[in-house]
């Protein structure tokens, strides 16, 4: 999996190649910035200091350090919401009975607590990026705003979020703090 971050940074370096999906063999070279850091750090730890390196090559160097950090924290972010879907104090949702403008999924319950700023995560069924998920923006009831829902009875709500939804996936509301 590569972020968007990291896709762009890579695409710059190397514009002819693709970068969605990376081979083993290929980790390395691609790596290669965090592994001449590392070495450069050792050598001026020890007192070594064969050449300086330009200041634009070593923002460069963070930018790509940046990216990659921001890349394995959402691999790691995606690794636990498998496990995090299947805390109890996570509500199932299901399926939505129909999304508006890719951002707008509706769902129907009898029995839910569900406030804006609790996380909406959509398992996509993709094994790269098996989830989507943001804070909820808003919760309607019949066009009515709601800052929080206590559902008790069948009830049709809207739940508003931030990425690109779609009526296949099945939803669960995370409480605050697990993401």
């Amino acid at each position: 999996m590569c972020t968007h971050q990291l896709a762009d940074f890579l695409s710059q370096r190397e514009p002819e190649r693709p970068f969605d999906h990376i081979a083993d063999q290929d980790l390395p070279t691609l790596l290669e910035p965090i592994d001449d850091l590392v070495r450069r750090r050792n050598e001026v730890s020890h007192g070594v200091i064969d050449d300086i390196i330009s200041t634009d090559l070593l923002k460069d160097r963070c930018y790509f350090l940046s990216s990659y950090c921001e890349a394995l924290y959402q691999v790691m972010v995606q690794e636990l919401l498998k496990y995090q879907v299947l805390c109890k104090e996570v509500q199932f949702l299901g399926k939505p009975i129909v999304v508006y403008n890719d951002s707008i999924a509706c769902f129907e319950s009898n029995k839910c607590d569900v406030a804006v700023g609790n996380i909406l995560a959509a398992d996509t069924g993709d094994p790269m990026t098996p989830f989507r998920f943001s804070p909820i923006m808003s919760i309607e009831v019949n066009h009515e705003s709601f800052p929080e829902l206590h559902v008790s009875e069948n009830t049709q709500f809207g739940i508003k979020v931030s990425f690109k939804a779609t009526d296949g996936f099945n939803y669960y509301v995370l409480p605050d703090g697990i993401v």
